[in-house]
C-alpha cells in the first residue's frame, strides 16, 4: 500500500476508538463502538493492524480474487446470499431518526411525497403488486424494494469498473464495505432507491466517457430519475452539466448535447406541472428551493467552524471510502491518470473517467457540507446515503489509478474493506439492539430533549405506549416549549386512556403553536374522548371556519354536537359532511342518528309535527334502518293512533323480523288493539330474540289470561 492509504488507514481506527473513549461528543460520527464494546472495539483494531504487515495483507487479499473464476452459478449463488444478507440487515430498531417512513406512506395510500415522487409512485406499485399476490404490508414491501435498490447498486458499481475487468469485484467491495449506506438498503425508505439511481448514473455515464455507444439523453435521463427518485440526489445535477459541457466543446455531439438539455429541460417541466397539478403538492422546483433555503439559514447559525465540524462528522459517519475519497482528491497523485498494473485500459478508469468521477465526488462532498446542519440537528442521516455512495465509487476508481500493479490494488482494496467493516459494525449492532440504539442516540449532541423524542418514537413504533410517555415527557422536561413533543405526549396519553391528561398536553401544544391545525384537532378529539363535548364543539366550530372542505373535520363536530345533546347542530354538520363525500354511507348513518335524536326531542316536547317530520326524513336519508320506523310507532302509540303505529310496525317487521324492540311494540299495540292472541306471540318472539333483556313475567301473564291460556304455576 502507499504511505497515503497506510496513513489514512492508522488514522482512521485511531479516530474511531479516540472518539468512543473521549470525545463521543466533538466526534460524534465516529464514536458509534461507545455505544457497543470499547474491549470489542479494541480487539478488532489490533487484528486490523496486522494488516500493515504486506505478507498478511497479500493474503487477505485473496478473498478478493475469487469471484473472478465463480460460473454462473456461482454468480447467482453469491447474489442470493448478498440478498439474504442484505434482508436481515432490515433494522429492527432504526434509531437514526424520526422521519417519515416509506412504508408508513404507502400504508396510508400516499402515492407521492414531493421530496421523493418517484420513489414514493415505485413503491407504491411494489406494494400494490406483492399485496396482491402474496399479501405483504407496506412495511415488507418497502424493505424488500430497498434489498433489491442493493443489490442494483452493487451491480452497477461492479459494471462501471467493467464486467470483465480484474478490478471489478475488488472495486464493489470496497465501495459497499466502505460506507455505512450498506445498512440502509434494508430500510424501506426512499435513500435506497436514490443511491440506486445515482449507481445507474454513475455507470451509463462512464460507458458513454469510454467511448461506449451510448446517447447522450440516457444518462441525462439517468440523472432526472436519480433526483426524483429524492432531493437529496440534487448534487448530480454538477456532474450531469460536466456530461452536457463536455458534449458541447465537440462539434461533433454539440447538436446532441443541444437536444439533450432541450430534453431534460421539458421533462423537468412535466413532472413539476404533473406533482404541482394533478397531485396538490408542492412541485419538485420548489421543494428543492424550499430544502436548499433550509440548508443555507441552518448553515448560518453554525459559523464556519461548526460548519465544517458537522461536515467532517458527516463524512466520518458516511464511512472510510468517502472520508478517503476527500483524502486522495487533495493528496498529491504521481500517476495521475495513467493506467496502471499491465497497462490494459479495462483494468483502471482513464483520465475522462476519473475527471468525471471526481466532478461527481466533489459535489457529493459540497451537499454533505451544506446538509451536515440538518444531518445532525434531524437526525437526517440517510440524506448523505447516495452522496457517500458517489464519493466511495470515486475512492475506488482513484485507488486502482494509484495503485502501481493489480495485486497492490487488491490488497489496499481488502485492507481497506476490511476497515469499513470495522466502521459498520457498532453501526449495524445500534440497528438491532434497542438498547445500544438508545445509548448511542443518548451520545450524540442533539437539541435538548431530541434524544428522549426519538426513542419514544421507536417506543410509539413498538406500540409500548407507557415506554413512549416516559420518554416523551422527560423531553418535555428537556424542551417545554416545544409543541412537538408535547403533542407527542398527549396521543400516548390518549392511547394509554388517560384523556384528561392528553387534553392537558394537546391544549400546551395548541397555545405555543395556536396555527398547527394537527394538534387542535387532537385537543377536540381528547375532549370527545373525556366526554366534554361543548368544548369539542367549539373547538372544531373554529377548525372548520378555516378548513370548510374538510369531510372528516364536519363529522366530528357533529358528532360532538350529537353526544353533547346539540341536535340541530349535529344534523346541519352532518349534512355538510355528506355534501363533502356524498357516497360515504358512514356519514349518512351519522346524519340519520342526529335527525333521529333531533325527533325524540321534538317528541318529548309534545311536539308531534315536527317529531314526525324528523322519523321521515331519517326513514329516507337511510331506508335501511328500522330505527325511524320504530320512532314512528312509538310516537303514533304516544298518540293513541294503535292503528297507525300497527301499519307502521307492519311494514318494519316485513323489513326487519328479527329486531326484538319491533315485537315488543307491536305487542303492545295489537293489546290496545284486543288482539291478544297475536300480541302473545309478538311478545314470545321478542323474548326469544332478546334472552338478555325478556320482557316482565307480569307482562306475559297478563296477555296469557287475556288471551285464555293457561298460566304455568311458578
Amino acid at each position: 500500500m502507499s504511505l497515503t492509504i497506510r496513513i489514512f488507514f492508522v488514522a482512521f481506527i485511531v479516530l474511531l476508538i479516540a472518539a468512543s473513549t473521549s470525545q463521543e461528543t466533538l466526534l460524534w460520527g465516529a464514536s458509534s463502538w461507545r455505544s457497543v464494546s470499547l474491549t470489542t472495539a479494541t480487539v478488532f483494531a489490533a487484528a486490523l493492524l496486522l494488516l500493515l504487515t504486506g505478507r498478511i495483507r497479500k493474503e487477505f487479499a485473496k478473498v478478493l480474487e475469487l469471484p473472478d473464476r465463480f460460473s454462473r452459478k456461482a454468480a447467482v449463488a453469491v447474489a442470493a446470499a448478498a440478498f439474504v444478507l442484505l434482508w436481515l440487515l432490515r433494522s429492527s430498531h432504526f434509531l437514526w431518526g424520526d422521519g417519515y417512513s416509506m412504508g408508513l406512506a404507502v400504508g396510508r395510500g400516499v402515492t407521492m411525497l414531493s421530496s421523493a415522487p418517484l420513489a414514493t409512485a415505485l413503491s407504491r406499485g411494489f406494494f400494490e403488486l406483492l399485496n396482491r399476490l402474496l399479501f405483504w404490508n407496506s412495511f415488507e414491501t418497502s424493505a424488500l424494494l430497498s434489498v433489491i435498490a442493493g443489490i442494483f447498486f452493487a451491480a452497477s458499481v461492479r459494471a462501471s469498473f467493467g464486467a470483465a475487468s480484474k478490478v471489478a469485484f475488488p472495486a464493489t467491495a470496497f465501495t459497499l464495505t466502505g460506507g455505512y449506506f450498506i445498512v440502509f438498503f434494508g430500510y424501506g425508505d426512499a435513500s435506497p432507491l436514490a443511491t440506486a439511481g445515482t449507481g445507474l448514473f454513475i455507470w451509463l455515464s462512464i460507458v458513454r466517457l469510454r467511448g461506449g455507444a451510448i446517447p447522450l439523453v440516457v444518462p441525462a435521463l439517468a440523472a432526472t430519475a436519480a433526483i426524483l427518485l429524492h432531493v437529496s440526489n440534487i448534487f448530480l445535477i454538477i456532474p450531469l452539466l460536466y456530461l452536457l459541457l463536455s458534449a458541447a466543446r465537440l462539434r461533433e455531439s454539440r447538436l446532441e448535447a443541444v437536444t439533450t438539455t432541450g430534453t431534460i429541460a421539458a421533462c423537468w417541466i412535466a413532472v413539476d406541472l404533473a406533482t404541482s397539478r394533478l397531485a396538490g403538492l408542492p412541485g419538485i422546483s420548489t421543494n428543492l428551493a424550499d430544502a436548499a433555503s433550509r440548508a443555507l439559514s441552518s448553515l448560518a447559525g453554525t459559523g464556519a467552524a461548526g460548519a465544517l465540524s458537522l461536515a467532517f462528522n458527516s463524512l466520518v459517519l458516511a464511512g472510510p471510502a468517502a472520508l478517503l475519497a476527500v483524502v486522495l482528491a487533495v493528496s498529491r497523485n504521481g500517476k495521475r491518470g495513467a493506467p496502471a498494473g499491465n497497462g490494459s485500459s479495462s483494468d483502471g478508469p482513464g483520465p475522462g473517467t476519473m475527471r468525471f468521477l471526481l466532478v461527481t465526488a466533489a459535489s457529493a462532498a459540497v451537499f454533505i457540507f451544506l446538509a451536515a446542519p440538518r444531518i445532525r440537528g434531524g437526525l437526517r442521516w440517510e440524506l448523505v446515503v447516495p452522496a457517500s455512495a458517489a464519493m466511495a465509487v470515486y475512492a475506488a476508481a482513484a485507488l486502482r489509478s494509484r495503485a502501481a500493479s493489480l495485486k497492490e490494488f487488491k490488497a489496499a482494496a481488502a485492507a481497506l474493506a476490511a476497515l469499513g467493516l470495522f466502521h459498520l459494525i457498532p453501526v449495524v449492532v445500534t440497528n438491532f439492539s434497542l438498547e445500544a440504539g438508545e445509548r448511542r442516540i443518548l451520545d450524540l449532541p442533539l437539541p435538548a430533549g431530541k434524544a428522549e423524542t426519538v426513542i419514544g418514537a421507536q417506543a410509539w413504533y413498538a406500540r409500548d405506549y407507557g415506554k413512549a410517555a416516559e420518554w416523551w415527557s422527560d423531553a418535555a422536561g428537556k424542551d417545554p416549549e416545544n409543541a412537538g413533543i408535547l403533542h407527542r405526549l398527549g396521543m400516548a396519553e390518549m392511547k394509554l386512556e388517560n384523556p384528561l391528561d392528553a387534553i392537558t398536553f394537546f391544549h400546551r401544544a395548541s397555545t405555543i403553536d395556536p396555527e398547527n391545525h394537527v394538534y387542535r384537532t387532537a385537543l377536540a378529539e381528547a375532549y370527545i374522548e373525556h366526554r366534554w363535548f361543548t368544548e369539542a364543539s367549539q373547538e372544531l366550530e373554529t377548525l372548520v371556519s378555516e378548513f370548510p372542505d374538510s369531510a372528516r373535520l364536519w363529522t366530528r363536530l357533529g358528532y360532538a354536537r350529537n353526544h353533547g345533546n346539540m341536535y340541530q347542530g349535529a344534523g346541519e354538520a352532518y349534512e355538510r359532511a355528506l355534501e363533502l363525500d356524498p357516497e360515504n354511507r358512514e356519514y349518512a348513518r351519522n346524519l340519520t342518528s342526529a335527525v333521529l335524536n333531533r325527533g325524540a326531542e321534538f317528541q318529548k316536547n309534545e311536539d308531534y309535527n315536527g317529531a314526525r317530520k324528523m322519523y321521515r326524513y331519517a326513514r329516507r336519508l337511510f331506508p335501511a334502518d328500522w330505527v325511524s320506523l320504530n320512532n314512528l310507532a312509538t310516537l303514533e302509540m304516544e298518540l293513541g293512533e294503535w292503528e297507525r303505529a300497527r301499519k307502521i310496525l307492519a311494514r318494519a317487521l316485513q323489513e326487519h323480523v328479527q329486531i326484538p324492540q319491533l315485537h315488543f311494540n307491536m305487542s303492545v299495540v295489537l293489546e290496545n288493539l284486543g288482539e291478544y292472541g297475536a300480541a302473545l306471540e309478538h311478545l314470545r318472539s321478542a323474548a326469544r330474540l332478546d334472552r338478555l333483556n325478556p320482557p316482565t313475567h307480569a307482562h306475559g301473564e297478563r296477555l296469557m289470561r287475556k288471551a285464555g291460556e293457561a298460566v304455568p304455576r311458578p
